[in-house]
């Protein structure tokens, strides 16, 4: 049941929302100058967002069912049409002739993908032990134990170790995950405050990097980091008033780069090693979910420093930066996503949808509430079909996804936040599962799918896709693991669909033409998901052809 309120008493519902984070945030003082202006920003925006709809948990867990139920109809309509180039949906993502498989086979593709993977190491090693033994519950204290030390063991006079614990546990995760040692150890800071994330430098020999590694959420502190979602302009230098990111984040960069130059960190890293010529190594920033978006904006601040600076992104939040300061990241920071996260979805513009989308689903339900919840957690109860909405079929033939959700949240009367849209930052790398076979039977566990890489736009990530992996898909050992298995299936065959009878015989009758130029109505390379093969022969086409039909 959905209940709407009128804006009467917004004062006292932002006051409310408040509250209820210094209640959640207990830890954190509140009642001290500054951190009390995050408290009051962060419940303004979570009281503007719910805009005083009065909704129970099992609304929202019957509609995230729904929507994800309709999310899977929509693309399964979309392929079936036959009328576009889409050949199949891989983690959500539409597949196209022209998606742009990363080309592994190739010597210098295969060795940045691995350098993106060996940096993964260093955005992990900044989350400390909790999230090391999280992950590794079995072996994970084992591994550690002959890198802590007691209280009465001093530091190496070069390394500066600040706010870890008796037994230095977060300094011991980050030498076993990272493999180097104190000796290789710039910098390190676990202090953590509202926009003051830790982070560490290091000296990487193998690639010859100075390594910033910045950690992601992992405290409350960091939640309201997080849902500091207003927007500031980057102070960079010149000043761009078109470059535009998430305040909370642009802070939290800044924060780092102060500390970078007032202790002149990168400096004594320069000159730690001068016998392996550590005056020439470059710079590169890493960070994980919330270090991902700091370690970008980080870069861009830091780039008329240093011409050379690299940064590599796990799975960044969505809602970063504005469109020109997004293209311009695309020459200095490489992203990575995998499967469905939910994090590079989600901005003030993908909430608001998301939030307009539940709103209609549920109501479009004829279903009860109980059945829905109960279809959705066991197979045995039957699933949910199309029968389940009212009229569905008029949503899902809608092209334009826009145009659908501002009529939803206009139907809705709900009042919509005006925000710019933000985007994840750089080149993003997208790590997609093929479920090549399905089960047999509902009771058989699905198969291992292959995991594949391909080059992802922006705009592949403006709608939070609902699914039980969107949480998981997060993690960074998970992001690891995954990146891992792409290398065990190095061009995998290629999917593909059968063609229709009319599409077949229309390129039958098109590869006897004597000649087939680009301008023929039908492009050879429509046949391909990756396109490597940019000529093919007549001969070739026909036989490509007839080895589609019999699939």
């Amino acid at each position: 049941m959905l209940i709407f309120y009128s804006n009467r008493d917004s004062a006292k519902y932002r006051k409310k929302w408040r509250k209820r984070l210094e209640c959640y945030c207990c830890g954190v003082q509140s009642g001290r100058g500054e951190n009390q202006s995050h408290f009051v920003e962060v419940g303004e925006l979570m009281a503007d967002f719910f805009c005083e709809l009065d909704i129970v948990p099992s609304d929202v867990v019957a509609g995230l069912m729904l929507l994800r139920k309709q999310q899977k109809m929509r693309t399964a309509v979309t392929v079936a049409q036959g009328s576009n180039d889409i050949y199949q949906f891989l983690s959500g993502i539409p597949i196209y002739p022209n998606t742009r498989f990363l080309r592994l086979r190739v010597p210098t593709v295969l060795a940045e993908y691995n350098k993106v993977i060996h940096f993964l190491h260093y955005a992990t090693a900044a989350y400390g032990w909790p999230m090391y033994m999280f992950c590794n519950s079995r072996s994970g204290l084992c591994n550690l134990l002959s890198h802590l030390r007691c209280g009465c063991r001093h530091l190496p006079d070069h390394l500066t170790l600040l706010k870890d614990n008796c037994c230095a546990c977060n300094f011991a995760t980050l030498k076993t995950l990272t493999k180097i040692s104190s000796a290789e150890v710039v910098y390190v800071t676990y202090h953590n405050g509202i926009e003051e994330p830790p982070f560490f430098v290091a000296l990487d020999h193998r690639y010859k990097k100075i390594v910033v590694s910045i950690r992601g959420t992992l405290s409350f502190k960091d939640i309201l980091t997080d849902l500091a979602a207003g927007t500031k302009i980057l102070p960079v230098d010149p000043p761009r008033q078109d470059w535009v990111g998430h305040k909370g984040i642009v802070r939290a960069a800044v924060y780092i780069r102060n500390k970078l130059r007032d202790e002149m960190i990168i400096k004594q890293a320069l000159k730690r090693c001068p016998e392996k010529g550590s005056h020439n190594y470059g710079l590169v920033i890493v960070g994980h979910s919330l270090g991902a978006g700091t370690a970008a904006i980080l870069t861009l601040l830091l780039q008329k420093d240093y011409p050379t600076v690299r940064c590599f992104s796990y799975s960044p939040p969505g809602g970063l930066l504005s469109k020109s300061a997004m293209e311009e990241s695309k020459a200095l920071v490489t992203s990575v996503v995998l499967g469905k996260d939910i994090v590079p979805r989600i901005g003030l513009p993908q909430m608001e949808t998301l939030r307009a989308d539940l709103i209609n689903v549920i109501k479009k339900c004829n279903t009860p509430k109980w059945k829905v919840i109960m279809s959705g957690t066991s197979r045995c109860c039957g699933g949910i079909t199309e029968k389940t909405f009212i009229d569905i079929q008029d949503e899902l033939v809608v092209k334009d996804k826009r145009r659908l959700s501002s009529s939803a949240n206009h139907s809705s009367e709900i009042e919509v936040i005006e925000s710019p849209p933000l985007y994840p930052p750089g080149r993003i790398i997208h790590i997609v599962r093929n479920h090549l076979s399905r089960p047999s039977s509902v009771c058989c566990r699905n198969p291992e799918p292959v995991y594949q890489a391909i080059w992802a736009e922006s705009a592949d990530f403006d709608e939070v896709l609902i699914s039980p992996r969107m949480l998981t898909d997060h993690r960074p050992d998970n992001v690891l693991s995954a990146m891992e298995k792409v290398l065990l299936n190095v061009g995998p065959a290629k999917p593909s669909r059968k063609l229709p009878e009319s599409e077949r015989r229309a390129l039958l009758s098109d590869s006897e033409t004597p000649h087939l130029t680009e301008a023929s109505p039908t492009r050879p390379e429509r046949l391909l998901l990756e396109p490597v093969l940019l000529t093919i022969t007549q001969k070739q086409l026909t036989y490509r052809v007839k080895a589609l039909t019999q699939v």
